[in-house]
């Protein structure tokens, strides 16, 4: 665990979801329990192959989250508050399977110092917001839906949380609470975090994700094992 020095109070701790908080990609393993809920076997072999396609390519993560969301202008909102229940019961009743003990550990150390914690995520609110009750978490900077009366517009509300807009959230966060980033933590995985480590003071990379260790290493950033 780290260590938190007695003269450096930071504000907030910002901390990545999927692979970090949590075990596994919130978004993915959703729509196996959206479709597993919602029969459409067109609609889901639809989502699988584009998604794969884009994924295998290396495409821009800004570019294939919208292309996920995207698929959301099928979904009724209650058919998706219906699915992310079952997809929260279903892996947060294996607690230790589910959350990455050592992350828990660290966003613990941080509320038991009254140093609140934030979530930065590109998924979505309403994927993430059991998780941060569970856990206590107030605040969550994420991808908000857009809605068109009782569906979603498969569109998304500025800023998207992903790359630089993970960054972009952060800062305007504290611009509103008059926080300063240098006193701050933050944590990802994902050399795709590196916007959002690098925009704190103090960055941790979590072990395990895309590329992200090599260049924690080149940088002298802490990296910690997630369990």
């Amino acid at each position: 665990m780290l260590n938190i020095e007695k003269n450096i109070q930071p504000k907030y701790a910002f901390f990545d979801v999927d692979e970090t908080v949590i075990s596994m990609k919130s978004m993915f393993s959703f729509m196996d329990i959206y479709f597993s809920h919602n029969k459409n076997i067109l609609l889901e072999e639809r989502f699988h192959n584009e998604m794969s396609a884009l994924i295998k390519s290396n495409t821009d993560r800004n570019v294939v989250n919208a292309k996920y969301y995207s698929f959301f202008k099928y979904f009724p909102i209650s058919s998706v508050k219906n699915a992310r229940k079952a997809w929260f019961d279903t892996h947060s009743s294996r607690k230790e399977l589910f959350y990455n003990k050592k992350i828990i550990k660290e966003l613990e150390l941080y509320q038991n110092k009254n140093i609140a914690c934030v979530f930065v995520s590109g998924s979505f609110k309403e994927l993430l917001q059991p998780i941060a009750d569970d856990l206590g978490v107030e605040h969550i900077l994420s991808i908000n839906l857009e809605r068109d009366g009782e569906r979603y517009t498969g569109n998304i509300i500025p800023p998207q949380t992903i790359g630089d807009g993970k960054a972009d959230a952060i800062n305007l966060f504290l611009d509103a609470r008059g926080g300063d980033a240098k006193n701050c933590y933050a944590y990802g995985d994902d050399i795709s975090d590196v916007p959002m480590l690098s925009v704190v003071g103090n960055p941790v990379a979590v072990a395990g994700g895309r590329r992200l260790e090599s260049y924690a290493k080149e940088r002298g950033w802490p990296i910690i094992q997630p369990n």
